[in-house]
């Protein structure tokens, strides 16, 4: 037997029985292990000995000893598809205990660029490790939170842990949501305490046009929505910025309003607030809905 495979699994059974103690973990067999060892889901008091299932997260353990963590080329892009929030949790075996480090990290880097390779550092970067052009080596930072079974008898501690996780996997999740319009909140956090917003990141797109013209692409099934609700019960300075908006999908040829339905919607709507919808047409709507 392995030696190093051997210490390998004991540090993973160590924190997959240390994150049960505010999660549940369904764990990844070593043959359908891709660079996960678990989805973990977290867990919260409802009623009694009631638990309810919140999100969910997944998890990649590493013995204590084992300070870096490669991802090359299609590992790599495994590594930046991924869709729930992503931890390394790194096990001493000796002390007990289970170090949970988030990857919020690299999306300070990776929102703006590609690369072929991304090495992850649970200790601070020396000035030999820099990144260069498509190979990013990036800290990941404290950790968010590390516990020890010993802390499983606190019930003040497990609330903690709760909560602190409970506020990672929550910002992580909209996160997530916001790459794909080349956008993160960047984090700033203590060890053992939840993370607060440290503002935020945007791509730079070389060709903006294309840039605004995707994101309106992305967003519009939520800005039809948002059309019809102010179109059902906005005011008069509802209806104006929906005309905006409206006005703004056009001029960049993005279609959402085929058949004009909108404009039928918004005339409806003034005249239920009293306004004269052909007069108010060419003194406040027409202009913004001018497709150049």
């Amino acid at each position: 037997m392995d030696k190093n495979l051997r210490t390998g699994h004991l540090a993973e059974d160590l924190g997959v029985l240390l994150l049960r103690q505010c999660a549940a973990v369904a764990v990844v067999r070593q043959q359908d292990d891709v660079g996960i060892d678990a989805v973990a889901t977290i867990l919260s008091r409802h009623s009694g000995r009631r638990l309810i299932a919140e999100n969910a997260f997944y998890v990649q353990f590493k013995s204590c000893s084992v300070r870096t963590i490669s991802y090359i080329d299609e590992k790599a892009s495994w590594l930046r598809a991924l869709q729930l929030p992503f931890f390394i949790g790194s096990v001493n075996t000796k002390k007990g205990n289970l170090a949970l480090y988030t990857t919020h990290n690299i999306w300070r880097t990776l929102i703006e660029t590609e690369c072929s390779e991304i090495h992850l550092h649970l200790d601070p970067l020396e000035s030999s490790q820099l990144s260069t052009p498509g190979i990013h080596r990036i800290c990941l930072g404290k950790p968010v939170i590390t516990w020890s079974l010993a802390d499983a008898g606190n019930p003040d501690f497990v609330e903690r842990l709760n909560n602190v996780l409970r506020s990672w996997v929550e910002m992580e999740s909209s996160n997530i949501d916001l790459r794909r319009f080349q956008f993160v909140y960047s984090m700033n956090w203590e060890t053992g305490e939840p993370p607060t917003h440290g503002g935020d990141i945007k791509m730079s797109n070389v060709d903006t046009t294309k840039g605004l013209v995707k994101d309106l692409k992305e967003i519009r099934s939520i800005a039809e929505k948002l059309i019809f609700s102010c179109c059902s019960t906005g005011s008069m300075e509802d209806l104006v910025s929906i005309a905006a908006l409206i006005g703004l999908f056009r001029r960049h040829n993005v279609t959402i309003d085929e058949k004009n339905t909108f404009e039928l919607l918004l005339r409806s709507r003034l005249k239920e607030l009293g306004h004269d919808p052909d007069s108010n047409w060419e003194g406040t709507f027409r202009v913004s809905l001018e497709q150049d």
